[in-house]
């Protein structure tokens, strides 16, 4: 029989001493520094995970969109943050969102930069790849990468 505990009956009580800090005595008590997690509930001692849909909100209310005409068409795009230029590349199906989660990590640190690739059948892979470094080296010379 193991000893592991449920995860309801872990969630719906109090942590121990034990399980809260290793049992040192600043888990017990009013004292300043006492862990405040000891006195709350099991459900109440972690704040929900941030909720990817808030993320991708975020994005789209603080990230400064910007968009340039290539030769092989229009790419769109999104700064957020300060700090080097890290530009973020996503698969061929995908959009600049999908790197919202590593931008929203990433913005107190480097200046992400994200990009949406030029969309339509005359978009051919040497035009599609000479446009991509075109802006890279936009972005890169522009704050010194």
């Amino acid at each position: 029989m193991s000893s592991v505990q449920p995860s309801s009956e872990v969630l719906d009580r109090p942590p121990t001493e034990v399980e809260c800090c290793g049992g040192e005595s600043h888990c017990s008590g009013d004292l300043p520094g006492a862990n405040p997690i000891a006195a709350m509930s099991g459900r109440e001692g972690c704040p929900p995970p941030l909720q990817w849909q808030q993320v991708l909100d975020a994005f789209r209310e603080q990230a400064t969109p910007w968009h340039t005409q290539t030769i092989a068409g229009r790419i769109d795009g999104r700064v957020w943050g300060e700090g080097p230029t890290l530009v973020m590349l996503n698969g061929l199906g995908g959009s600049q969102e999908l790197f919202a989660l590593c931008a929203f990590l990433l913005k107190a640190n480097c200046r992400c930069v994200l990009l949406d690739y030029p969309t339509g059948r005359s978009v051919t892979w040497s035009r599609l790849t000479d446009s991509i470094a075109e802006v890279v080296s936009e972005f890169a010379g522009s704050e010194g990468c």
